[in-house]
C-alpha cells in the first residue's frame, strides 16, 4: 500500500519492478523514468492514476511493461516507440482516450499488446499490422471504428484477435484465413456486415469464434459447422441467428 516514492530514480541498476496488486495509489513520479536500467514494470492492478508521462521513452530497456487495472488517463504517448525492445504491453482496464498513436514501426519484438477497456478511438494505425511477432492483439471494448484492413493478414503469429464492442465497419478480410495459428476471434458488438468468410474454415486451431451482434448476412457455411463437431477444434461460435443461418452455434442471439 501506499505509493511509489521518488527516490526510485536513484536505483539506477533496478531491473524488475513486480507491484502488482499492492494497493499503490497517487500518480507516477517522474524520477521513475530516470530508472533506465528497468526491463520488467508490473504496476497493474492498483489505483494509480494521472497520466502515462511521455518520459516512457526514456526506459529503453524494457521488454515488460505492465500497468492494466488502473485509473490512467490522458492520451497513449508516441514516445512509446522509442521501447523497441517491448515484448508486451499491457494498458487494459484505465482510462485512456485518444487515437492509438501509429508507434508500431520500431516495436518489432512486441507480441502481446493490451489496450481494451479504455476510450480509444479513431481507426487503426497502419503500423499496428507490421508486428510480425505478434501473438494477442486485444483493443475490445473502445470507441474505435474504421474496418480492420487486409493488413491484419501480416500478424502471421497471432493467436487471438479480440475487436468486440466497437464500432467497426465494413466486411471482414478474407486475409484472417491465412492466420493458421489462430484460436480466438471475437468481432461481436461492431457494424460489420457482409457474409462469414467461408475460409475461416482452414484456420486449424480456431476454438472461439463470436459474430454476432453484427450486421452478416447469408449462413454460417457447412465447412464451419464441421469445425464443431468429432473433436473438432471451434466449441465456442457465436452468431445472430435471426439474421443469418447457424445451425451449429453454440449460442444463437436474436437480436432485433
Amino acid at each position: 500500500h501506499g505509493t511509489i516514492p521518488d527516490t526510485i530514480g536513484r536505483l539506477t541498476n533496478l531491473k524488475e519492478l513486480i507491484l502488482y496488486d499492492s494497493g499503490l495509489s497517487s500518480t507516477i513520479p517522474p524520477s521513475f523514468f530516470q530508472a533506465t536500467s528497468l526491463t520488467e514494470v508490473q504496476l497493474s492492478g492498483n489505483s494509480l492514476t494521472g497520466t502515462l508521462s511521455s518520459a516512457v521513452g526514456h526506459l529503453t530497456n524494457l521488454r515488460i511493461l505492465g500497468l492494466g487495472s488502473n485509473e490512467l488517463r490522458g492520451f497513449l504517448p508516441e514516445e512509446l516507440s522509442q521501447l523497441t525492445g517491448l515484448q508486451q504491453l499491457n494498458l487494459r482496464l484505465n482510462a485512456l482516450t485518444g487515437d492509438i498513436p501509429d508507434v508500431f514501426g520500431n516495436l518489432k519484438q512486441l507480441q502481446e499488446l493490451l489496450l481494451n477497456d479504455n476510450v480509444l478511438f479513431g481507426t487503426l494505425p497502419p503500423t499496428m499490422f507490421q508486428l510480425s511477432n505478434l501473438s494477442w492483439l486485444a483493443i475490445n471494448d473502445n470507441r474505435l471504428n474504421g474496418g480492420v484492413p487486409n493488413d491484419v493478414g501480416l500478424l502471421s503469429n497471432l493467436q487471438g484477435l479480440e475487436v468486440q464492442h466497437n464500432r467497426f465497419r465494413g466486411v471482414l478480410p478474407v486475409q484472417l484465413a491465412v492466420l493458421d495459428k489462430l484460436r480466438v476471434v471475437d468481432v461481436s458488438h461492431n457494424f460489420f456486415t457482409g457474409t462469414v468468410p467461408t475460409t475461416l474454415a482452414g484456420l486449424p486451431l480456431l476454438a472461439h469464434l463470436s459474430l454476432d451482434h453484427n450486421r452478416f448476412q447469408g449462413e454460417v457455411s457447412l465447412s464451419l459447422c464441421d469445425m464443431t463437431v468429432d473433436g473438432g477444434p471451434l466449441v465456442r461460435l457465436e452468431a445472430d441467428c435471426s439474421e443469418i443461418s447457424c445451425t451449429c452455434c453454440s449460442r444463437c442471439y436474436n437480436v432485433d
